[in-house]
């Protein structure tokens, strides 16, 4: 697989995050910009990020939050794809939560980054 340039790698942050009809707010343009060009390319990457874009507030300040993080993730671990999950998992010393109810949150939250596709659900 080839690399994406900036172009399809802001297309791609920004189709992920906003969807395919939906336009981004202005204020966010050059902020995601400069994300999608810290992920270097990698459309896997891309879409990692681009999970956890969807799940923080629609903000300049929390989207140059997960820039700076980003730039720190990756000039720490620059050869590893993975790094850029560290610091996005929280765990919680205090939540009354059943194993069962951590899973199943977990789960879904690897399904909405985009980490892994469900291809059937059941009650199980």
């Amino acid at each position: 697989m080839n690399l994406l340039d900036l172009d399809n790698s802001w297309k791609l942050l920004r189709d992920q995050v906003f969807g395919l009809e939906h336009d981004h707010p202005p204020e966010l343009g050059e902020i995601g910009k400069e994300i999608a060009e810290k992920c270097q390319g990698l459309p896997f990457t891309i879409s990692v990020i681009s999970g956890h874009l969807s799940k923080v507030d629609r903000t300049l300040e929390s989207w140059k939050d997960v820039a700076r993080t980003l730039s720190k993730v990756l000039a720490s671990h620059p050869d590893k794809c993975l790094g850029v999950l560290e610091g996005f998992i929280r765990i919680s010393g205090r939540s009354r939560k059943s194993l069962e109810e951590v899973a199943v949150y977990y789960l879904e939250d690897l399904i909405s980054r985009n980490l892994i596709m469900a291809r059937k659900r059941r009650f199980n």
